[in-house]
C-alpha cells in the first residue's frame, strides 16, 4: 500500500512509483500523487475527475480488469449530430408556416392560456392548440437531442485529445477505445473505502497515411 505523509512528494519517490506496475497502475499513482498535493494541473492532464486532497492517506490497487474494445465514435456522432440538425430544421419550418397559416387562431389560444395554462378549446381553435402543442413538444424533443448529441461528441473529443500524445487529426481517425477498470482501495481519515476507476486509451490510426497515433492511458 501507498503511504503518503506529507504534502511534498520527493522526486525519488516518484521514481519508485514510476518504475512498479503496469502504465494503468503507474497512472493511477500519478492521479493519486497529483490530488494529495493539490497539483490540479496534473490532475486535469490525466483525469476528467479530481478526488479530494485530504481523501488521498493512503490507496492500494487490488485489481485491474481485463482490456475490452470499443469502436472510436467520432465520425459517427459527427453524421448523428448532422443528422439531427437537419431533422430539427425541418420541423422548425413545418412549424414557421404552421404559424403563418393559423396567426391569429395561436394568438387567441396564447392569451386564455397565460391565465389558464390548462385550459382545452374546442371545435376548430382545439385542433390548432393540439397541432400547435405537438409542433412545439417535437421542437423542444429534437433540440434537445441535437444538445445531447453535441455533449456526447465534446466529450469524446475531450478525452481523445487527452490520451492523444501530440496533434492529429481527431474527426477523421479511425480505430477502437480500449477501457479498463481498476479496483482501489482508499484510506481516508483512517478508513477504508473501496472505489473503482475506468481508463480509457484511444488506439487509433490515421487512414490517409495508415500512421497510428501514439496514446496514452487516461
Amino acid at each position: 500500500m501507498l503511504r503518503l505523509k506529507d504534502l511534498v512528494i520527493s522526486s525519488i519517490v516518484v521514481g519508485l512509483l514510476a518504475c512498479s506496475g503496469g502504465e494503468e497502475t503507474q497512472l493511477l499513482n500519478r492521479f493519486f500523487m497529483a490530488c494529495r498535493s493539490g497539483d490540479n494541473a496534473t490532475v486535469a492532464s490525466v483525469s476528467q475527475v479530481g478526488f479530494p486532497a485530504e481523501g488521498c492517506e493512503a490507496w492500494e490497487v487490488l485489481e485491474v480488469s481485463e482490456g475490452t474494445a470499443e469502436p472510436y465514435r467520432m465520425k459517427e456522432l459527427r453524421q448523428q449530430v448532422e443528422d439531427a440538425k437537419r431533422e430539427r430544421d425541418v420541423q422548425f419550418e413545418k412549424g414557421k408556416y404552421f404559424l403563418e397559416d393559423n396567426y391569429n387562431e395561436i394568438e387567441k389560444i396564447q392569451l386564455r392560456l397565460e391565465n389558464e395554462p390548462d385550459y382545452k378549446f374546442t371545435g376548430k381553435l382545439g385542433e390548432v392548440q393540439a397541432e400547435w402543442e405537438q409542433i412545439m413538444a417535437d421542437r423542444k424533443t429534437l433540440e434537445r437531442t441535437v444538445q445531447d448529441l453535441n455533449r456526447e461528441m465534446e466529450k469524446e473529443s475531450k478525452l481523445a485529445k487527452m490520451s492523444i500524445m501530440g496533434d492529429a487529426p481527431i474527426n477523421n481517425l479511425e480505430g477502437n477505445v480500449l477501457k479498463k477498470t481498476i479496483n482501489v482501495n482508499v484510506t481516508t481519515e483512517g478508513q477504508v473505502k473501496p472505489y473503482t476507476f475506468t481508463m480509457v486509451k484511444y488506439d487509433l490510426t490515421n487512414p490517409e497515411n495508415n500512421m497510428a497515433a501514439k496514446s496514452r492511458w487516461i
